[in-house]
């Protein structure tokens, strides 16, 4: 994550439709916020979306190098969770690609 300005992650999971993960609904997407609640400047698009193509983020973390990784249940128990390293713009994919 870009360390300026500072700013503030959320996940979303899907519910309902799954193409809604494609629009500019906020499901199914990794946010970022600027710490005032706006649009951080320097997110890759116009709006809070950072990363999307998510099910069910649970949790996120920053790793010791700045990197950020979120965790993800399937809904096949364990053939696939995913821990995903997050990076600006990038699509995760579903529900079009599911490991396991």
């Amino acid at each position: 994550m870009p360390s300026t300005p500072p700013a503030m992650l959320v996940t979303t999971a899907i519910i309902g439709s799954m193409v809604l993960i494609r629009c500019s609904s906020p499901v199914g997407k990794t946010l970022r916020f600027a710490t005032d609640g706006s649009v951080s400047p320097d997110n890759p698009r116009a709006d809070h979306t950072w990363t999307w193509g998510h099910r069910n983020s649970q949790g996120l973390a920053m790793l010791p190098n700045g990197a950020v990784v979120n965790t993800e249940h399937g809904q096949w128990m364990f053939q696939s969770n995913e821990i995903n390293l997050l990076q600006a713009n990038e699509d995760h994919s579903y529900p079009y690609y599911v490991t396991g």
